[in-house]
């Protein structure tokens, strides 16, 4: 942070500021501030009556919020879990995910409950790449989602226009980070 906004002359202070309203801070440092969010404001008006005279421009300011919007990056999820233990298929939400459900004429079916959806492939996609990877490829899908056929597994694929690179057997479709949104313009 310092290196970000060295060009601004700004000072610097340093708070921890606790999300859960239920967490109990016990010995608070006295070297640092620790308060929960509820107490944000009461801090920054202490730190308004601190730093009373304006030390940039609306226009710097404009631009600091641009560069670090700029750098903020979603954390990646590192999962532990090894791919052999995660479930495969489009799981029932009706069934509390326990039963698989089958693609049948454009609609995902269970077979325990007959619950059906056709939205319900978007989520489980959206497991898989969190889950899996940001890629897939028409066997990838088959296997994963237990589709038997690869025409349908290409319609599917070509269904919700998903970047790819590649041609015919090689082709290696990319998920994108936003694949909720993404999807539900094709339903």
């Amino acid at each position: 942070m310092k290196s970000l906004i060295a060009n601004y002359s700004l000072p610097i202070e340093g708070a921890v500021v606790i999300a859960n309203p239920s967490a109990i801070i016990i010995n608070p440092s006295n070297a640092l501030p620790i308060f929960h969010v509820s107490g944000l404001h009461k801090h920054l008006q202490l730190l308004f009556k601190k730093y009373p005279q304006k030390i940039i421009t609306e226009d710097q300011l404009t631009q600091l919020v641009q560069m670090l919007l700029s750098k903020q990056t979603a954390p990646r999820m590192q999962t532990s879990i090894a791919p052999s233990r995660i479930r495969h298929g489009v799981l029932c939400p009706k069934c509390s995910y326990q039963h698989a459900m089958s693609f049948q004429r454009g609609t995902w079916k269970c077979s325990y409950c007959h619950y059906s959806s056709i939205k319900i492939f978007a989520e489980a996609l959206l497991d898989y790449r969190l889950l899996v990877s940001h890629n897939i490829t028409n066997q990838q899908l088959r296997t994963f989602f237990g589709i038997h056929s690869s025409d349908t597994a290409t319609r599917l694929l070509r269904k919700f226009q998903f970047p790819y690179t590649g041609t015919y057997r090689n082709r290696v479709y990319h998920l994108p980070e936003n694949l909720l949104d993404h999807m539900e313009r094709f339903y």
